[in-house]
């Protein structure tokens, strides 16, 4: 890297280096990329890198979804704070292009940098799985209610690790498979990694996100033909043979056939969609969700009242049926950008694929689990995509390799 390059680098580290041990600290290094590119965007001004317009503008169009809700919340409260809360690291779309979407080796550097710490997140996570506690907190981690421990990562919550433990068992693997013609040397620190990343999954017992990552891997599976495939379906095979030989995974792989085990959720989509039909165009505003449940809850057990147990519904539930065609309409460009990208090829391909099958896998396990009102989950999910953008924007004018 040169100095211009090492200026750039900075701001990116930052959040590569925290995202998956702190959200404190996240927070701080994803504001300090904001601040970054903000400073770019005055410099460089009519220079200024931007991700692709299609992208930009649908992520335009769900800010513009939310700020309507808000602002025309009445009669329920304008929560102009859970407003900025559901949106502002959805800006790192924008924020890491303008950063370094002239600088290639800033970003790979950066993902680099990711994935190491998420390695070692998960092992601190699967120590914390045979330890039985979260040593940071002083708590146990075993859940009575299952009869079993659920790693929670760096964080307190262990849905709030789920999230961000599928989207690196998947981003890593499609590193994996991009390595497959390397010797030996060279992939055996990438497997180990995904070794312990893929321990920290099925300890961490969170279905919607075992889900989630068999969609990733089958879109994996559908992106690799060849040697590649035969890896990702051994992969698979091994993941199942795990899932049914330890006891309590297995169980709890099972329970997800049980209908009863899943009161809550289903009770809370009823709500969901009752409140969406009766409020169609701009949903409760953001923050109003305790309002949805006073009018539109229905009888039945439930665990928790904090939420849809669903991303699209919740879109729904914030900001009506615009939100829910913004949200769906970014994850399309998004995913039409990076596979347009992946068949270009080049040393990039990996970052591509890996963006997409994350999209693919996130999304699949947010039908089951809120996961982006997480902080935890958001910032990772969106520094992810943010780099694959970046990288697309700095192919821009390469010769199509199909």
């Amino acid at each position: 890297m040169n100095r211009q390059d090492t200026i750039r680098f900075l701001p990116l580290l930052l959040p590569a280096l925290t995202v998956s041990v702190s959200v404190t600290a996240g927070t701080i290094a994803v504001a300090l990329v904001y601040l970054a590119a903000l400073v770019l965007l005055l410099v460089e001004r009519g220079r200024a890198v931007w991700p692709e317009g299609a992208v930009t503008r649908s992520l335009l169009a769900l800010v513009g979804a939310y700020f309507l809700a808000t602002a025309l919340a009445a009669p329920y409260p304008s929560h102009w704070a859970k407003f900025a809360e559901e949106l502002w690291i959805k800006g790192l779309l924008v924020a890491v292009p303008l950063v370094a979407g002239r600088r290639p080796s800033v970003v790979r550097g950066a993902l680099q940098v990711a994935l190491v710490m998420g390695a070692l997140a998960a092992a601190y996570a699967v120590a914390q799985n045979f330890l039985g506690v979260d040593p940071i907190r002083g708590r146990s981690i075993f859940r009575p209610d299952f009869g079993h421990t659920a790693v929670s990562g760096f964080f307190g919550h262990h849905l709030s690790y789920a999230g961000q433990i599928l989207m690196l068992v998947l981003m890593t693997g499609a590193l994996v498979l991009d390595r497959l013609e390397r010797p030996w040397r060279e992939r055996i620190p990438l497997l180990a990694g995904l070794g312990l990343m893929a321990l920290a999954l099925f300890w961490n017992y969170s279905r919607s996100a075992w889900v989630g990552a068999a969609a990733g891997l089958l879109a994996l599976v559908w992106l690799h033909p060849g040697p590649a495939r035969r890896w990702t379906l051994g992969a698979g095979g091994a993941a199942l043979l795990v899932v049914m030989g330890i006891g309590p995974v297995r169980a709890h792989f099972l329970s997800i056939f049980r209908l009863e085990q899943h009161l809550t959720r289903l009770n809370l989509w009823r709500s969901s969609w009752d409140g969406l039909t009766a409020h169609p165009l701009l949903g409760f505003g953001p923050g109003n969700f305790s309002a949805l449940l006073r009018e539109h809850m229905v009888p039945g057990h439930y665990d928790s009242l904090a939420h849809s147990h669903n991303d699209l519904l919740m879109h729904g539930v914030n900001a009506g049926l615009p939100g829910i065609a913004a949200a769906l309409t970014l994850l399309l460009f998004t995913c039409r950008l990076f596979w347009r990208e992946w068949r270009r090829g080049g040393p990039d391909a990996w970052v591509f694929a890996g963006a997409l099958v994350v999209q693919v896998g996130i999304t699949v396990a947010g039908f089951f689990q809120v996961f982006q009102t997480d902080d935890e989950v958001e910032m990772l999910l969106y520094f992810l995509l943010g780099c694959a953008l970046a990288l697309a924007t700095a192919r821009k004018g390469e010769t199509t390799r199909v």
